[in-house]
């Protein structure tokens, strides 16, 4: 999701020739004698490997990375992706000029390049519809689709032609600030030769993101993480609307009820990347999708309905749901991404973003009640406990009072979280599902407590504290 900060995107070499790294830096131009003898970094690597070359090399690898995983790691703590392959190039490059200052180089070609710059991923999705259109958008050749506020993401229903997908597309993508006009000929070459029916037949979702990869898989990690942000944002706003199912129905219903013939036979996502040089058109990589089936299928499933016009009069707990999205997503990106450290704070992001999983999977358009209730559990207690221990169900709902502190409603959202465990345990121990639950009341529990704890993160940002959730919800 988009971060609204205004700060300086583009590091300085300062950020980076701290420590250690100074000394790498200046051992590497002490090489640029040797490494001039080299046409590019593909050249180098291949002598490297191959031991063709008389040179000294000894150090040159190890302190290469060195600065190049530094840079990268001062990009990315601006939200800027940009390829191990990239950099190298670069940082290399950089080297055999006629300079003392290559790293200040590599970011002055990534300012010229435009490298810094948004693009966005287009991905399928299943079952999500905006609720009010669906009559309309089968009687209007308008287009419809929901770009929300302040969040780089635009959503739109199937489009049933390419017409339709390309006016969406040049639509949206100027509403989210990309620049750079849509490569309509490469994304009709992709249509003709590649199985990309979800294109037009399913519901896609743009996600904006400062990505720039030189190969297939470089940034999926990254982007992997941007959309399952987004589509916890979009369930997020799906359980907190008041929309009735006698509102829905006066107001034509949803677009997922009309020319709807989504699929799920997807095999590439397309990655639109910011152009470079002057060019005019963005750079379209049609990616081989390389992650799991179920994990495919699971990142789909949106299973929700959006009624935009509601949002626009509930801004203050739009405001709220988008920046604890937002702040979790920077802080997730930041500490736990490219790192295995099991400090306090990452080990509760991490925490958050496996709740947040699990509450999406209790969205399952697969209509089994028993899936999601089992996911929602595991969701509640990924969110408000720190471990696992016994009376799980009491310390659940303690928790759950104490951040719904405030909110209407209280009562009945703990009752249906009481009501949710009682399920749960009888469909572990049994198989079986012994009663009802009110999952929509347990699903705004969840978000008003997901919003309560993401707000007050700061507070265990350099605790050592074994309960971290208890500490911040003061219980």
């Amino acid at each position: 999701m988009k971060n609204n900060k205004s700060k300086q995107l583009i590091p300085s070499a300062s950020d980076v020739l701290i420590g250690n790294i100074k000394k790498s830096h200046d051992f590497l131009l002490s090489k640029k004698d040797v490494l001039s003898k080299f046409d590019d970094i593909d050249h180098f690597g291949f002598s490297l490997v191959s031991g063709m070359c008389t040179e000294n090399l000894n150090g040159i690898e190890y302190n290469f990375l060195k600065i190049r995983n530094k840079i990268s790691s001062c990009l990315h703590k601006n939200e800027i992706y940009i390829g191990p392959t990239v950099l190298d190039s670069l940082l290399f490059s950089a080297i055999k000029l006629d300079t003392s200052q290559p790293v200040e180089e590599v970011f002055k070609a990534i300012k010229r390049f435009g490298l810094h710059r948004p693009g966005f991923i287009l991905y399928p999705l299943h079952s999500f519809g905006i609720l009010g259109a669906g009559f309309y958008s089968h009687m209007n050749k308008a287009n419809i689709y929901y770009s929300p506020p302040n969040t780089g993401i635009a959503i739109s229903p199937q489009n049933n032609s390419v017409d339709r997908l390309l006016r969406f597309l040049k639509n949206a993508s100027k509403q989210l600030g990309i620049r750079g006009e849509i490569p309509v000929n490469d994304l009709e070459h992709y249509i003709r030769s590649r199985p990309l029916d979800w294109v037009t037949h399913n519901p896609i979702i743009m996600v904006s993101a400062r990505s720039y990869s030189g190969t297939y898989y470089e940034n999926q990690s990254y982007l992997l993480v941007k959309l399952h942000f987004a589509k916890s944002f979009i369930f997020m706003l799906h359980s907190l609307e008041n929309a009735s199912e006698a509102k829905i129905s006066s107001i034509f219903g949803s677009t997922s009820r009309v020319n709807n013939f989504q699929t799920l036979d997807f095999y590439h996502y397309l990655i639109f990347q910011t152009p470079i040089g002057g060019r005019k058109y963005l750079n379209l990589e049609c990616t081989p999708m390389n992650i799991s089936r179920i994990e495919l299928t699971t990142l789909a499933d949106c299973n929700a309905t959006i009624m935009p016009t509601e949002w626009n009069k509930r801004n203050s707990l739009y405001s709220r749901i988008c920046n604890a999205c937002q702040s979790l997503e920077r802080l997730y990106v930041r500490h736990c991404l490219a790192t295995n450290k099991t400090t306090t704070l990452q080990r509760v992001l991490r925490k958050l973003r496996d709740s947040l999983s699990f509450y999406c999977r209790s969205f399952s358009s697969n209509d089994d009640t028993k899936y999601q209730i089992i996911n929602l559990s595991i969701a509640f207690e990924s969110l408000l406990c720190d471990y696992y221990a016994h009376g799980v169900t009491d310390r659940l709902v303690k928790h759950l009072k104490s951040a719904l502190k405030g909110i209407p409603g209280t009562r009945e959202m703990q009752d249906s979280l009481q009501q949710l465990y009682k399920c749960r345990c009888s469909i572990v121990h049994t198989g079986n599902l012994s009663d009802e639950v009110n999952l929509i009341l347990c699903r705004k529990a969840f978000v008003f407590s997901f919003i309560k704890i993401v707000e007050n993160l700061d507070s265990i940002k350099h605790s050592r504290s074994n309960e971290p959730i208890k500490d911040i919800l003061d219980v």
